[in-house]
Parts: C-alpha cells; structure tokens; sequence
C-alpha cells in the first residue's frame, strides 16, 4: 500500500463512493471516522490511515466479515454496510445511539435494562454460526497454547498456571464458538429502549466459548458490578465454566500487560492495583477449575 495523507486518502472515498462529508468524528494514528450523507442517508465512513501489515490484515478481515454478515446477518443488531473498496475504506449505515463509553474501560454505571441488553447481545453473538463454507466468520482468531506459552515466558503465567491452563485447553480440542472479539464500550452503543448496537468486527471470528463475556466481565465489571452476576448466570447456564475461564486468565493477563506498559504518568496506571487483585482472584479460579 502506497502512503497517502489522510486529507488525500478521504478526498479518494468521497469521489469513489459519492461520500458527503459533514464531520470528522475521531481520527487516531491507525484510523479515521468521517459522518456524512451517501444517497441521501446518513452513513459513517471508516477509514485506515496505517500501512502496518498487522492492521491492515484486521482491516481487510473486517471488510470481508461485513460483506458476509450482508449474506448471513446474526442474531444481534450490527450496520449495514452501504460501501466499500475492498482495501481501505468501508462505509456504514450510521447509527446515532451512544456508545457504553469512549474508552477502553467503562467509567460509568449501566442500568439494568442496559446491562440485560449488552449481556443478551454477547450471548446472541455467540449462539451464532455461518451456514456458508470459509466464511470469515469461521477464521479462529487466537492460538491459545501460544498465547499461554507467550504470557509464560514473560512471567505472567506461573508454570502451574500453565499447566492448569493448557489441562483445560485440553477438553476442548478444536471446539470454537463465533464473538465480537473486542466488546470494549466504545464498541457497544446503547439506544432508546435498551437498543444495543455492536460495531467494530475486525477481531471478530472464532474463539473458546464466552469470550465476550469474559471480555465484558473485566472491562465493564468494575463500574458496573451488576454485570457480573449476569455473566456468572449466563456461564452457568451454557456450561461453560472451563472455557469462560481460560478467556478471562488470558484478558486479565493482556490488560496488565498493556497498563504495565504504559508510562508512569498515565492516569490509566491507576488500575493496576485492581487488574492485579482481579488475577489473583482468577488464578484461584483457574486452579479450583483446572483441579
């Protein structure tokens, strides 16, 4: 891919795609997000401004698993997608509800009627799959005996915690399920009536059982505590304590990767405390599982 600015790589979709552009809605290093009109309708064009191959592989995946979901929509409310060039750019029915929140982490309660509604989505997502051969959506996302094996080597993950880790990998073989990937709360917008929209698939694909939940329960537990139970019903229920466990071991170790990375001054190093306590309580919950 050629480097391109990100004025010239915007002015290519609104010629391309006959884009009317209104307001720039956030613009990162990787990426941007432009509002507009297309045919009379408001949409939301996504656009990748990085070259790095590891998102740019997300970026054409994500494109391929909205072109699939237009074929096999799943049973959770998603945009439709209006336009794309394949490469670079896809454009998005715009959906003007409010995301959980803008960041990483939920910093503010839920109600009830959000929480039912956020949970029933990640269990919709996951009672899920494509009918149709080589569906993107059937792509598994994660090596977990590598990840494990990775967490490990970085002193993350004790030797016992391996070995009860890869003791209940074992069980499961192959067995995957279809998630989200990455329920952060920006990628969950919430709407009148307890509407529950999920964007952002570029990670969606195959995973051990409940790892949204797992996801939700360590991202959005802290600020809303009511979850939690939610979740530990919904685990119960589906019988999938072993899986939900292993995908919770492996989301509390990258969060205390990433906030162990940043830098001393970063008001987010203040959940380190927390993120460790939770792993503590996880690791019992691991080795109590594993047995």
């Amino acid at each position: 891919m050629t480097e391109s600015t990100p004025d010239t790589l915007l002015a290519a979709v609104t010629a391309e795609a006959g884009l009317k552009c209104t307001q720039i809605v956030r613009g990162t290093g990787k990426s941007m997000l432009v509002a507009g009109e297309m045919d009379g309708e408001p949409v939301i064009a996504k656009i990748l401004l990085t070259t790095d191959p590891f998102w740019v592989a997300r970026w054409r995946h994500e494109i391929d698993i909205y072109r699939s979901f237009a074929r096999e929509r799943p049973p959770v409310r998603i945009p439709e997608l209006k336009w794309m060039n394949g490469q670079t750019a896809l454009i998005l029915e715009w959906i003007g509800d409010r995301p959980a929140d803008e960041g990483r982490y939920l910093s503010c309660p839920l109600d009830a009627g959000d929480i039912t509604a956020v949970v029933a989505a990640a269990e919709a997502i996951s009672s899920w799959q494509p009918a149709v051969p080589g569906s993107p959506a059937r792509r598994v996302m994660v090596d977990y005996k590598r990840r494990i094996d990775r967490y490990h080597r970085r002193g993350f993950f004790t030797a016992a915690d391996r070995e009860a880790l890869l003791r209940l990998l074992a069980r499961y073989g192959d067995r995957r399920e279809f998630a989200h990937g990455d329920l952060l709360p920006a990628n969950i917008l919430l709407g009148a009536g307890h509407a529950c929209t999920v964007v952002d698939w570029e990670f969606g694909g195959q995973y051990l059982a409940g790892y949204d939940l797992a996801t939700l329960y360590v991202l959005l537990g802290d600020a809303a505590p009511a979850i939690r139970p939610r979740i530990e019903a919904a685990v119960a229920s589906a019988g999938m304590d072993a899986e939900f466990t292993v995908n919770l071991a492996c989301i509390l170790v990258r969060e205390l990767r990433i906030h162990q990375e940043l830098s001393d001054n970063d008001i987010a190093r203040g959940r380190l405390p927390g993120l460790l306590e939770a792993w503590a309580q996880g690791r019992r919950r691991l080795h109590a599982c594993a047995g």
